[in-house]
């Protein structure tokens, strides 16, 4: 694997994008297939269920390190792309400063929703997709809430999409 992410790839050898994922001994999301780890659409905030994951697992570290070699897209080691492409770009390439990423990004959304409060439909706290498609409130937390439903829908078209083609 190369360790310096901005090396051209050895004479005849594969850039690190084209190296399958390791299999890290005692990752805690090996067999997991019911999260999408390389989404269509990455969001800013790595998503709760991805993060108490790898928040908890003992092969973090290194899945950050091949994340950041390979230049893989999508959630690794609870960081996403552009946390890691900002990791790079600072040189500092840690767990800790991953963390630190993610919650500045969450006190921004934290501090949009409070913002967007002002003009919401429903009690604080309390948005959804039913605020938003039902009861046309704009507020933040409700727009979310939306833009991750029609996420996955997208994801779930083409996933069926696919497998048309594949059987045709």
């Amino acid at each position: 694997m190369q360790v310096d992410p901005e090396a051209p790839p050895p004479e005849g050898g594969a850039s690190e994008s084209f190296l399958p994922v390791p299999v890290l001994p005692g990752a805690a999301c090996a067999g997991t297939t019911e999260l999408d780890w390389v989404p269509d659409s990455e969001r800013d905030l790595v998503p709760e269920p991805m993060r108490r994951l790898c928040g908890a697992c003992p092969s973090r570290t290194g899945c950050l390190r091949w994340a950041l070699g390979a230049r893989a897209e999508g959630y690794w080691a609870a960081t996403t792309t552009a946390d890691r492409e900002q990791m790079a770009a600072e040189a500092s390439l840690s767990v800790g400063r991953a963390d630190q990423l993610q919650a500045g990004r969450r006190a921004q959304a934290a501090a949009a929703d409070q913002r967007d409060q002002a003009g919401a439909l429903h009690p604080a706290g309390q948005g959804s997709l039913r605020w938003y498609r039902r009861g046309g409130c704009r507020c933040g937390q409700c727009r979310r809430f939306n833009s991750e439903r029609r996420a996955d829908e997208r994801a779930r078209a083409g996933r069926s999409r696919h497998a048309r083609t594949v059987a045709a």
